[in-house]
Protein backbone atom coordinates (compact mmCIF):
# COMPACT_ATOMS: atom_id res chain seq x y z
CA UNK A 1 0.00 0.00 0.00
CA UNK A 2 1.34 3.45 -1.09
CA UNK A 3 2.40 5.71 1.61
CA UNK A 4 -0.58 8.29 0.51
CA UNK A 5 -3.31 5.94 0.76
CA UNK A 6 -2.18 4.64 3.97
CA UNK A 7 -2.53 8.35 5.27
CA UNK A 8 -5.61 9.08 3.32
CA UNK A 9 -6.98 5.68 5.18
CA UNK A 10 -6.30 6.78 8.45
CA UNK A 11 -7.48 10.39 8.48
CA UNK A 12 -10.68 9.04 7.00
CA UNK A 13 -10.71 6.25 9.59
CA UNK A 14 -10.56 8.73 12.12
CA UNK A 15 -13.03 11.24 10.78
CA UNK A 16 -15.44 8.72 10.50
CA UNK A 17 -14.91 7.38 14.04
CA UNK A 18 -15.56 11.07 15.18
CA UNK A 19 -18.59 11.44 13.01
CA UNK A 20 -20.51 8.42 14.54
CA UNK A 21 -19.15 9.70 17.75
CA UNK A 22 -20.95 12.90 17.18
CA UNK A 23 -24.06 11.90 15.83
CA UNK A 24 -25.01 10.76 19.34
CA UNK A 25 -23.83 13.57 21.28
CA UNK A 26 -25.67 16.27 18.52
CA UNK A 27 -28.35 15.47 17.35
CA UNK A 28 -29.26 17.38 13.90
CA UNK A 29 -30.47 20.99 13.72
CA UNK A 30 -31.80 23.95 11.99
CA UNK A 31 -30.89 27.29 12.69
CA UNK A 32 -32.19 30.36 12.06
CA UNK A 33 -30.81 30.73 8.61
CA UNK A 34 -31.74 27.22 7.68
CA UNK A 35 -35.52 28.21 6.75
CA UNK A 36 -34.54 30.82 3.88
CA UNK A 37 -32.37 27.83 2.38
CA UNK A 38 -35.12 25.29 2.79
CA UNK A 39 -37.76 28.22 1.09
CA UNK A 40 -35.91 28.22 -1.74
CA UNK A 41 -35.16 24.84 -2.34
CA UNK A 42 -39.13 24.29 -2.61
CA UNK A 43 -39.45 27.38 -4.67
CA UNK A 44 -36.78 25.36 -7.19
CA UNK A 45 -38.67 22.16 -6.72
CA UNK A 46 -42.13 23.73 -7.08
CA UNK A 47 -41.10 26.48 -9.93
CA UNK A 48 -43.22 28.57 -8.38
CA UNK A 49 -41.38 32.06 -7.80
CA UNK A 50 -44.09 34.04 -6.24
CA UNK A 51 -42.07 34.23 -2.97
CA UNK A 52 -38.74 34.59 -4.29
CA UNK A 53 -36.59 37.55 -2.70
CA UNK A 54 -33.15 37.26 -3.85
CA UNK A 55 -31.87 36.87 -0.92
CA UNK A 56 -29.99 32.98 -0.83
CA UNK A 57 -27.59 31.81 -3.66
CA UNK A 58 -28.63 28.72 -5.71
CA UNK A 59 -25.97 26.02 -4.94
CA UNK A 60 -27.14 24.79 -0.91
CA UNK A 61 -30.95 24.90 -1.96
CA UNK A 62 -30.26 22.94 -4.92
CA UNK A 63 -28.67 20.16 -3.07
CA UNK A 64 -31.15 20.21 -0.77
CA UNK A 65 -34.16 19.93 -3.66
CA UNK A 66 -31.90 17.23 -5.14
CA UNK A 67 -31.82 15.53 -1.40
CA UNK A 68 -35.85 15.78 -0.99
CA UNK A 69 -35.20 18.09 2.03
CA UNK A 70 -34.59 15.19 3.98
CA UNK A 71 -32.48 16.58 6.87
CA UNK A 72 -30.94 12.72 7.33
CA UNK A 73 -29.89 12.44 3.53
CA UNK A 74 -28.41 16.36 4.32
CA UNK A 75 -26.65 15.34 7.11
CA UNK A 76 -25.19 12.12 5.82
CA UNK A 77 -24.04 14.32 2.89
CA UNK A 78 -22.45 16.70 5.14
CA UNK A 79 -20.84 14.43 6.96
CA UNK A 80 -19.57 12.72 3.56
CA UNK A 81 -18.31 16.21 2.58
CA UNK A 82 -16.45 16.46 6.10
CA UNK A 83 -14.58 13.43 5.10
CA UNK A 84 -13.65 14.44 1.43
CA UNK A 85 -12.23 17.84 2.68
CA UNK A 86 -10.47 15.97 5.45
CA UNK A 87 -8.30 14.00 2.35
CA UNK A 88 -8.39 17.08 0.10
CA UNK A 89 -6.14 18.65 2.87
CA UNK A 90 -3.94 15.61 2.75
CA UNK A 91 -3.41 16.14 -0.75
CA UNK A 92 -2.70 19.46 -0.46
CA UNK A 93 -0.50 19.54 2.38
CA UNK A 94 1.84 17.10 0.19
CA UNK A 95 2.12 20.44 -2.69
CA UNK A 96 3.10 22.20 0.40
CA UNK A 97 5.49 20.30 2.94
CA UNK A 98 6.65 16.43 1.83
CA UNK A 99 6.24 15.35 5.31
CA UNK A 100 3.89 12.57 5.69
CA UNK A 101 3.55 13.44 8.91
CA UNK A 102 2.22 16.64 8.44
CA UNK A 103 0.15 15.63 5.64
CA UNK A 104 -1.73 13.22 8.27
CA UNK A 105 -1.73 16.11 10.32
CA UNK A 106 -3.59 18.65 8.46
CA UNK A 107 -6.01 16.05 7.16
CA UNK A 108 -6.52 14.75 11.06
CA UNK A 109 -7.09 18.52 11.66
CA UNK A 110 -10.51 18.75 9.97
CA UNK A 111 -11.76 15.38 10.17
CA UNK A 112 -11.27 15.90 14.47
CA UNK A 113 -12.25 19.43 14.64
CA UNK A 114 -15.55 18.83 16.50
CA UNK A 115 -16.81 22.48 15.86
CA UNK A 116 -16.68 21.41 12.02
CA UNK A 117 -18.24 18.39 13.05
CA UNK A 118 -20.98 20.16 14.89
CA UNK A 119 -21.34 22.76 11.71
CA UNK A 120 -21.96 19.47 9.66
CA UNK A 121 -25.23 18.15 11.80
CA UNK A 122 -26.78 21.62 10.97
CA UNK A 123 -29.13 22.65 7.74
CA UNK A 124 -26.59 25.38 6.74
CA UNK A 125 -24.56 26.09 3.43
CA UNK A 126 -21.23 26.34 5.74
CA UNK A 127 -20.02 22.70 5.00
CA UNK A 128 -20.97 23.06 1.25
CA UNK A 129 -18.80 25.96 0.98
CA UNK A 130 -15.64 24.72 2.64
CA UNK A 131 -15.69 22.12 0.36
CA UNK A 132 -15.51 24.26 -3.01
CA UNK A 133 -13.60 26.34 -1.63
CA UNK A 134 -10.76 23.55 -0.67
CA UNK A 135 -11.48 21.75 -3.60
CA UNK A 136 -10.54 24.95 -5.57
CA UNK A 137 -7.39 25.14 -3.45
CA UNK A 138 -6.52 21.64 -5.14
CA UNK A 139 -7.28 22.35 -8.25
CA UNK A 140 -5.49 25.80 -7.98
CA UNK A 141 -2.50 24.58 -6.95
CA UNK A 142 -2.58 21.96 -9.92
CA UNK A 143 -3.25 24.86 -12.12
CA UNK A 144 0.36 26.33 -11.20
CA UNK A 145 2.14 23.30 -12.47
CA UNK A 146 3.55 23.65 -15.95
CA UNK A 147 1.72 20.70 -17.97
CA UNK A 148 -1.66 20.61 -16.40
CA UNK A 149 -4.19 20.63 -18.60
CA UNK A 150 -6.56 23.63 -19.69
CA UNK A 151 -9.51 21.85 -18.41
CA UNK A 152 -7.97 22.43 -14.75
CA UNK A 153 -7.99 25.38 -15.08
CA UNK A 154 -11.62 25.72 -16.47
CA UNK A 155 -12.52 23.22 -13.12
CA UNK A 156 -11.02 25.43 -11.00
CA UNK A 157 -12.97 28.35 -12.42
CA UNK A 158 -16.17 26.51 -11.87
CA UNK A 159 -15.43 25.18 -8.60
CA UNK A 160 -14.37 28.81 -7.46
CA UNK A 161 -17.25 30.36 -8.94
CA UNK A 162 -20.17 27.69 -7.20
CA UNK A 163 -18.29 28.42 -3.91
CA UNK A 164 -19.51 32.31 -4.50
CA UNK A 165 -23.34 30.68 -5.56
CA UNK A 166 -22.89 28.36 -1.91
CA UNK A 167 -21.97 31.65 0.21
CA UNK A 168 -21.97 35.11 -1.98
CA UNK A 169 -19.03 36.09 0.67
CA UNK A 170 -17.11 33.92 -1.72
CA UNK A 171 -17.89 35.33 -5.11
CA UNK A 172 -14.19 36.89 -5.29
CA UNK A 173 -12.99 33.44 -5.41
CA UNK A 174 -12.25 32.43 -9.10
CA UNK A 175 -11.75 36.44 -9.97
CA UNK A 176 -8.85 36.00 -6.79
CA UNK A 177 -7.45 32.80 -8.20
CA UNK A 178 -7.20 34.41 -11.75
CA UNK A 179 -5.64 37.61 -10.69
CA UNK A 180 -2.92 35.36 -8.74
CA UNK A 181 -2.61 32.93 -11.69
CA UNK A 182 -1.45 36.07 -13.77
CA UNK A 183 0.92 37.47 -10.43
CA UNK A 184 2.62 33.82 -11.10
CA UNK A 185 2.74 34.42 -14.92
CA UNK A 186 4.67 37.66 -14.08
CA UNK A 187 7.20 36.66 -11.53
CA UNK A 188 7.54 33.07 -12.43
CA UNK A 189 10.55 31.18 -14.31
CA UNK A 190 10.00 31.75 -18.11
CA UNK A 191 9.30 27.52 -18.45
CA UNK A 192 5.99 28.51 -16.26
CA UNK A 193 5.28 31.73 -18.43
CA UNK A 194 3.93 29.89 -21.23
CA UNK A 195 0.97 28.42 -19.95
CA UNK A 196 -0.44 30.19 -16.37
CA UNK A 197 -1.30 33.63 -18.41
CA UNK A 198 -3.88 31.50 -20.35
CA UNK A 199 -5.16 29.71 -17.60
CA UNK A 200 -5.92 32.89 -15.74
CA UNK A 201 -8.34 34.04 -18.59
CA UNK A 202 -9.51 29.94 -18.77
CA UNK A 203 -10.39 30.54 -14.80
CA UNK A 204 -12.63 33.89 -15.17
CA UNK A 205 -14.98 32.66 -17.88
CA UNK A 206 -17.29 30.04 -16.15
CA UNK A 207 -17.24 33.17 -13.07
CA UNK A 208 -18.63 35.07 -15.90
CA UNK A 209 -21.05 32.93 -16.73
CA UNK A 210 -22.41 31.34 -13.80
CA UNK A 211 -22.29 34.79 -11.37
CA UNK A 212 -23.53 37.03 -14.39
CA UNK A 213 -26.16 33.82 -15.30
CA UNK A 214 -27.58 34.12 -11.40
CA UNK A 215 -27.40 38.04 -11.50
CA UNK A 216 -29.52 37.98 -14.43
CA UNK A 217 -31.91 35.78 -13.02
CA UNK A 218 -31.69 37.79 -9.95
CA UNK A 219 -33.02 41.02 -12.12
CA UNK A 220 -35.72 39.33 -13.57
CA UNK A 221 -36.88 38.04 -11.10
CA UNK A 222 -36.81 41.01 -8.68
CA UNK A 223 -35.35 43.86 -10.52
CA UNK A 224 -32.61 44.00 -8.42
CA UNK A 225 -28.83 42.82 -10.42
CA UNK A 226 -26.79 40.70 -8.07
CA UNK A 227 -26.20 37.19 -6.61
CA UNK A 228 -27.95 38.47 -3.35
CA UNK A 229 -30.58 41.14 -2.61
CA UNK A 230 -29.08 40.53 0.95
CA UNK A 231 -26.32 43.88 0.58
CA UNK A 232 -28.95 46.46 2.19
CA UNK A 233 -29.69 44.45 5.43
CA UNK A 234 -26.52 43.21 5.88
CA UNK A 235 -24.99 47.08 5.93
CA UNK A 236 -27.40 48.10 8.30
CA UNK A 237 -25.28 45.66 11.21
CA UNK A 238 -22.69 48.03 10.89
CA UNK A 239 -24.88 51.45 10.54
CA UNK A 240 -27.54 50.84 12.68
CA UNK A 241 -25.12 51.50 15.57
CA UNK A 242 -25.17 55.51 14.34
CA UNK A 243 -28.32 55.42 12.61
CA UNK A 244 -29.59 58.62 14.52
CA UNK A 245 -27.60 60.83 12.04
CA UNK A 246 -29.67 59.81 9.26
CA UNK A 247 -31.43 62.64 7.20
CA UNK A 248 -35.07 63.45 7.87
CA UNK A 249 -36.58 60.98 4.44
CA UNK A 250 -34.92 58.29 6.71
CA UNK A 251 -37.25 58.86 9.34
CA UNK A 252 -39.64 56.13 9.42
CA UNK A 253 -36.95 53.67 9.28
CA UNK A 254 -34.62 55.62 12.31
CA UNK A 255 -37.76 55.46 14.30
CA UNK A 256 -38.74 51.88 13.95
CA UNK A 257 -35.18 50.99 13.96
CA UNK A 258 -34.20 52.44 17.45
CA UNK A 259 -37.16 51.20 19.21
CA UNK A 260 -36.43 47.79 18.03
CA UNK A 261 -32.33 48.45 18.72
CA UNK A 262 -33.48 49.37 22.44
CA UNK A 263 -35.09 46.65 22.95
CA UNK A 264 -32.34 44.51 21.43
CA UNK A 265 -29.35 45.66 23.28
CA UNK A 266 -31.50 45.33 26.56
CA UNK A 267 -31.57 41.56 25.99
CA UNK A 268 -28.29 40.82 24.23
CA UNK A 269 -26.15 44.01 24.68
CA UNK A 270 -25.43 44.03 21.11
CA UNK A 271 -27.35 46.39 18.23
CA UNK A 272 -26.33 43.58 15.75
CA UNK A 273 -28.83 41.75 13.82
CA UNK A 274 -31.91 44.36 14.71
CA UNK A 275 -32.26 44.86 11.51
CA UNK A 276 -34.03 41.36 11.60
CA UNK A 277 -36.53 41.59 14.10
CA UNK A 278 -37.63 44.96 12.48
CA UNK A 279 -37.98 44.11 9.06
CA UNK A 280 -41.60 42.94 8.93
CA UNK A 281 -42.51 46.26 10.80
CA UNK A 282 -40.30 48.24 8.23
CA UNK A 283 -41.68 46.58 5.30
CA UNK A 284 -45.59 47.38 6.94
CA UNK A 285 -44.67 50.81 7.88
CA UNK A 286 -43.07 51.99 4.23
CA UNK A 287 -44.87 49.48 2.09
CA UNK A 288 -41.59 48.23 0.61
CA UNK A 289 -41.27 44.86 0.07
CA UNK A 290 -38.04 42.57 0.79
CA UNK A 291 -36.07 43.51 -2.36
CA UNK A 292 -37.00 47.51 -2.21
CA UNK A 293 -36.28 48.11 1.43
CA UNK A 294 -33.02 46.59 1.16
CA UNK A 295 -32.40 49.16 -1.45
CA UNK A 296 -33.89 51.85 0.01
CA UNK A 297 -31.32 50.69 3.56
CA UNK A 298 -28.69 50.39 1.15
CA UNK A 299 -28.94 53.61 -0.14
CA UNK A 300 -29.27 54.73 4.05
CA UNK A 301 -26.14 52.80 4.74
CA UNK A 302 -24.15 54.64 1.99
CA UNK A 303 -24.88 58.09 3.19
CA UNK A 304 -23.85 57.36 7.10
CA UNK A 305 -20.65 55.78 5.87
CA UNK A 306 -19.84 58.94 3.67
CA UNK A 307 -20.85 61.28 6.43
CA UNK A 308 -19.25 59.08 9.36
CA UNK A 309 -16.52 57.27 8.20
CA UNK A 310 -14.53 56.87 11.10
CA UNK A 311 -17.56 55.45 12.98
CA UNK A 312 -17.88 52.54 10.35
CA UNK A 313 -14.61 52.12 10.57
CA UNK A 314 -14.43 51.25 14.16
CA UNK A 315 -17.18 49.02 13.53
CA UNK A 316 -15.22 47.37 10.36
CA UNK A 317 -11.95 46.82 12.94
CA UNK A 318 -14.42 44.77 15.17
CA UNK A 319 -15.94 43.19 12.39
CA UNK A 320 -13.00 41.94 11.48
CA UNK A 321 -11.40 41.46 14.85
CA UNK A 322 -14.61 39.26 16.15
CA UNK A 323 -13.66 37.44 12.61
CA UNK A 324 -10.80 35.35 14.31
CA UNK A 325 -12.64 34.06 17.36
CA UNK A 326 -12.96 30.75 17.88
CA UNK A 327 -16.99 29.61 16.37
CA UNK A 328 -18.61 26.95 18.27
CA UNK A 329 -22.33 27.01 16.06
CA UNK A 330 -24.86 24.84 17.61
CA UNK A 331 -28.70 25.28 18.44
CA UNK A 332 -27.69 24.94 22.28
CA UNK A 333 -25.76 28.16 21.94
CA UNK A 334 -22.19 29.32 21.60
CA UNK A 335 -19.12 28.78 23.54
CA UNK A 336 -20.26 31.17 26.43
CA UNK A 337 -23.60 28.76 26.66
CA UNK A 338 -21.25 25.71 26.65
CA UNK A 339 -19.17 26.69 29.40
CA UNK A 340 -22.25 27.90 31.91
CA UNK A 341 -24.27 24.64 31.04
CA UNK A 342 -21.42 22.97 33.92
CA UNK A 343 -21.48 20.01 31.46
CA UNK A 344 -18.12 18.81 32.42
CA UNK A 345 -17.44 16.41 29.40
CA UNK A 346 -18.64 19.20 27.10
CA UNK A 347 -16.94 22.03 28.29
CA UNK A 348 -13.70 19.99 28.53
CA UNK A 349 -14.55 19.18 24.65
CA UNK A 350 -15.32 22.93 24.11
CA UNK A 351 -12.03 24.25 25.89
CA UNK A 352 -9.57 22.40 24.37
CA UNK A 353 -11.20 22.85 20.65
CA UNK A 354 -10.51 26.93 21.69
CA UNK A 355 -7.19 26.47 23.14
CA UNK A 356 -5.86 24.92 20.25
CA UNK A 357 -8.15 26.81 17.94
CA UNK A 358 -6.07 30.19 19.58
CA UNK A 359 -3.14 28.44 18.86
CA UNK A 360 -3.35 27.60 15.27
CA UNK A 361 -4.37 31.30 15.08
CA UNK A 362 -2.03 32.54 16.62
CA UNK A 363 0.83 30.61 14.53
CA UNK A 364 -0.97 31.54 11.40
CA UNK A 365 -1.00 35.31 12.18
CA UNK A 366 2.65 35.18 13.41
CA UNK A 367 4.16 33.40 10.62
CA UNK A 368 4.44 36.08 8.03
CA UNK A 369 5.72 38.34 10.17
CA UNK A 370 8.44 36.16 11.46
CA UNK A 371 9.64 35.00 8.13
CA UNK A 372 9.96 38.62 7.16
CA UNK A 373 11.64 39.77 10.35
CA UNK A 374 13.98 37.13 11.08
CA UNK A 375 16.31 35.86 8.50
CA UNK A 376 17.14 32.78 10.71
CA UNK A 377 13.19 32.06 10.63
CA UNK A 378 13.32 32.39 6.66
CA UNK A 379 16.07 29.62 6.28
CA UNK A 380 14.31 27.06 8.06
CA UNK A 381 10.63 27.32 7.59
CA UNK A 382 9.94 28.17 3.37
CA UNK A 383 6.83 30.81 2.34
CA UNK A 384 6.61 30.33 -0.98
CA UNK A 385 3.30 31.35 -3.48
CA UNK A 386 1.45 28.64 -2.80
CA UNK A 387 1.23 29.16 0.67
CA UNK A 388 1.13 33.42 -0.15
CA UNK A 389 -2.29 32.29 -1.74
CA UNK A 390 -3.73 31.04 0.83
CA UNK A 391 -2.88 33.92 3.02
CA UNK A 392 -4.31 36.12 0.40
CA UNK A 393 -7.86 33.96 0.22
CA UNK A 394 -7.93 34.21 3.89
CA UNK A 395 -6.79 37.81 4.70
CA UNK A 396 -9.40 39.08 2.02
CA UNK A 397 -12.30 36.84 3.13
CA UNK A 398 -11.88 38.38 6.85
CA UNK A 399 -11.85 42.14 5.29
CA UNK A 400 -14.76 41.89 3.31
CA UNK A 401 -16.91 40.16 5.83
CA UNK A 402 -15.99 42.95 8.07
CA UNK A 403 -16.90 45.78 5.45
CA UNK A 404 -20.10 44.12 4.97
CA UNK A 405 -20.89 42.53 8.08
CA UNK A 406 -20.90 43.36 11.86
CA UNK A 407 -22.66 40.03 13.97
CA UNK A 408 -21.75 36.62 13.65
CA UNK A 409 -18.35 37.18 11.94
CA UNK A 410 -15.99 34.32 13.32
CA UNK A 411 -19.28 31.73 11.20
CA UNK A 412 -17.97 33.25 8.41
CA UNK A 413 -14.40 31.85 9.01
CA UNK A 414 -15.83 28.28 9.23
CA UNK A 415 -15.58 27.90 5.40
CA UNK A 416 -11.63 28.73 5.56
CA UNK A 417 -10.46 27.74 9.00
CA UNK A 418 -9.40 24.67 7.71
CA UNK A 419 -6.73 26.07 5.49
CA UNK A 420 -6.05 28.38 8.21
CA UNK A 421 -5.23 25.50 10.95
CA UNK A 422 -3.74 23.45 8.37
CA UNK A 423 -1.03 26.37 7.69
CA UNK A 424 -0.13 26.30 11.46
CA UNK A 425 0.56 22.67 10.82
CA UNK A 426 2.69 22.75 7.96
CA UNK A 427 4.64 25.99 9.48
CA UNK A 428 5.52 24.04 13.01
CA UNK A 429 6.46 20.41 11.31
CA UNK A 430 8.90 22.38 9.12
CA UNK A 431 9.80 24.12 11.82
CA UNK A 432 10.42 20.97 13.86
CA UNK A 433 12.13 18.63 11.04
CA UNK A 434 14.35 21.27 10.16
CA UNK A 435 17.92 20.13 10.94
CA UNK A 436 18.70 22.52 13.72
CA UNK A 437 15.36 21.16 15.59
CA UNK A 438 15.99 17.69 14.52
CA UNK A 439 19.61 17.59 15.80
CA UNK A 440 18.74 18.72 18.99
CA UNK A 441 15.86 16.19 19.38
CA UNK A 442 18.62 13.12 18.29
CA UNK A 443 21.28 14.45 20.79
CA UNK A 444 18.43 14.32 23.47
Amino acid sequence: MRPKTKTILWVLFAGVAARILFAFLFPPFLASDSHSYLELAEILTTGDFSRYNGARTPVYPLLLSLLCCNTGAIIVFQAVSGLFISVLLVLISQKIHPSRKAALAAGLSYALNPAQIVIERAVLAETTATLFITLSVFLYFKTLEPKTRPSTALSLGVTGSVAGLTKPLFAFLAPLFAFLLAGYHFFSKPAGKKTTGAKAILVIIPWFLLLGSWSWFNYHKTGYFGVTTLAGYNLMNHTGAFIEHAPEKYDTIKNIFLKYRETRLKESGTASMTIWTARQELMRETGLNFVELSRTLLALSEYLILHHPLKYLKSVAGGFGKFWFPAWYTNQGGIRAVISSGDIPMVLLVSAFVLAYLCCTMIFLAWPFLNLLYIRVRKIVSFDFKLFSIYALVLLTALLQALMEFGENSRYKLPVEPLMVACAVWFLFQLFESPPFSQKTKKR
